[in-house]
C-alpha cells in the first residue's frame, strides 16, 4: 500500500489529503532454466520443488519444446527462487 500525502490549503488553515493508492504487485514466474541461465538438473530440480511444498509457495507448469528438451517445467516466483538459493548457500547442498 502506497500512502501519498498532499497539502492543501482551504481558506487560512492547511489540511493534509491522504490518497491510498493500492498497486497490485506482479509477481514473475520463472523456470530454473530461466533463473539460473542453464539447465538446473533433476536433483536441484527436486529440491526446489520440495522446498516450494515445505514454503507453500506458488507454482506453475509451462510446456516447452526445445532441440534438446521437451516437455512440462515448473515455475516458481522470482522472489521465492531468490530465497532458496540463499537458503541453500547459508545451510550447503548436503542434507
Amino acid at each position: 500500500m502506497v500512502v501519498i500525502q498532499l497539502p492543501i490549503k482551504k481558506n487560512i488553515c492547511q489540511f493534509n489529503l491522504l490518497i491510498i493508492f493500492k498497486i497490485k504487485i506482479i509477481k514473475v514466474m520463472v523456470s530454473l532454466f530461466d533463473y539460473l541461465g542453464h539447465a538446473a538438473g533433476l536433483e536441484l530440480g527436486k529440491q526446489v520443488a520440495e522446498y516450494a511444498k515445505f514454503k507453500k509457495a506458488k507454482s506453475d507448469v509451462r510446456e516447452v519444446a526445445t532441440p534438446r528438451y521437451t516437455g512440462k517445467v515448473m515455475l516458481y516466483e522470482q522472489s521465492f527462487l531468490d530465497e532458496f538459493f540463499k537458503v541453500q548457500s547459508v545451510i550447503g547442498t548436503n542434507r
